[in-house]
């Protein structure tokens, strides 16, 4: 039997290839799946409009790719990381964190499209691939910065080793105080019981 494939299907064809099959694997499996239709004028129409249709679905979605690569290569992501001492980071930034940040940006990019050719462990800017899909491919910056106050170590040993006394004290202080009691009376009861 022959039949025009719709998509490529291993083995056998890419879509749009008239092949001939037995009957039983073009009715029982190919054609319910829709993989493909039967090789008959009405066929051959059908899939014309189709290729057309799927032709112009490609144009725009490749149009869409090429203006969002031109976006994003104009902007930019900043991910701020928790450093330690000689501003070392923790770990490494991954493609999740600057998926997060472009969602945050109001770019529709998920995790796997962002690759990280070598990892960054460094403050810096340093440029990820995005991959748009249709074979389109942007360079994306990213800004590796330092969060604001989470430096686990000072760079000035002096002020890292005298801990902060004023803080120290309040919490003396707080602890100090003693607790009132519920069971224990209070000075105004005291003194009516005593007049009684």
């Amino acid at each position: 039997m022959k039949i025009i494939l719709r998509d490529n299907v291993s083995n056998l064809g890419d879509a749009g290839e008239v092949v001939e099959v037995k009957a039983g694997y073009a009715r029982n499996f190919l054609i319910p799946r829709q993989m493909a239709y039967r090789a008959s004028p009405a066929g051959m129409k059908t899939w014309e409009q189709e290729s057309k249709a799927r032709q112009m679905m490609l144009a725009k979605e490749n149009q869409e790719s090429n203006s969002l690569k031109a976006t994003l290569e104009t902007d930019s992501v900043t991910i701020g990381v928790t450093v330690g001492e000689d501003y070392q980071i923790f770990g490494s930034v991954t493609n999740r964190q600057i998926a997060d940040a472009l969602v945050a940006k109001n770019y529709q990019i998920d995790r796997r499209q962002i690759i990280i050719n070598t990892p960054i462990r460094a403050l810096d800017v340093h440029e990820v691939e995005v991959n748009l899909g249709h074979g389109v491919h942007a360079v994306l910056k990213v800004w590796v910065v330092q969060e604001s106050g989470l430096a686990v170590a000072s760079t000035d040993s002096d002020s890292a080793a005298e801990p902060d006394t004023e803080a120290q004290a309040e919490i003396v202080e707080v602890a100090a105080e003693p607790e009132e009691s519920a069971d224990a009376p209070d000075a105004d009861e005291a003194e009516v019981s005593d007049l009684e």
